[in-house]
């Protein structure tokens, strides 16, 4: 999957998530709310592809250092 759907799968999450709150409880929850779980739901999303970032940097290898 290429970032655009990674973000609309984060973005499906967090309207789930908003509305299964707000059915559980009596409170109305905050727009802010909403905002907040729908930014955070985005960045973990995308979080798997975050090796672009780094690869061209480093090279297309990560190393793994086991201390011991």
């Amino acid at each position: 999957m290429d970032n655009v759907t990674h973000s609309l799968a984060g973005l499906v999450l967090a309207e789930s998530i908003t509305r299964l709150r707000a059915r559980s409880t009596t409170a109305p929850s905050p727009a802010a709310l909403g905002a907040v779980t729908a930014v955070a739901s985005i960045v973990a999303a995308n979080f798997p592809d975050a090796d672009l970032f780094y690869s061209g940097v480093g090279g297309s290898r990560l190393r793994v250092v086991i201390v011991g």
